[in-house]
């Protein structure tokens, strides 16, 4: 099996390339959450152009994203050891309105997360479509 490399996410929103753009908003519009090109703009703003409806199930959605994300990350929160405690506290758990540094870092982990689980790999397969999964046609045509 081949190793494929890992794609990280660009450093900043200017760094991105159209196809980053793409990819970002098509996977992003995909899970129901608004597409986060950079986690520190603030996505109050495109929230109020959409309807009070559409807004609550975007946020719903998100919130249901990065409990998700933390659980993964943290593991069993049974056992509260200092290293999950101070994720928890960076991420704000159980606060029922999050600070605004709270707020960037439930977005830098779910945008992270989707980057490495599922743009990252569709990134590297647009990039070289050789490395995809082979397909019967492909297998059983010789050079």
């Amino acid at each position: 099996m081949i190793d494929t490399p890992k794609r990280m996410p660009p450093a900043s929103r200017d760094k991105l390339r159209p196809v980053d753009k793409a990819f970002i908003h098509s996977v992003m519009f995909e899970l129901g959450i608004l597409p986060i090109e950079d986690p520190t703009l603030d996505m109050r703003v495109p929230l109020r152009q959409l309807s009070p409806e559409e807004a609550r199930v975007v946020k719903r959605k998100f919130r249901k994203m990065w409990r998700k994300c933390m659980k993964a990350q943290v593991g069993n929160p049974k056992g509260k050891h200092d290293a999950v405690k101070a994720i928890q506290t960076k991420l704000g758990v159980g606060k029922h309105v999050p600070s605004r540094h709270e707020r960037l870092e439930r977005k830098r982990l779910v945008y992270n997360r989707i980057w490495e689980e599922v743009i990252g790999p569709m990134l590297i397969k647009f990039e070289n479509p050789e490395r995809g999964p082979k397909t019967e046609e492909s297998m059983t045509t010789k050079d």
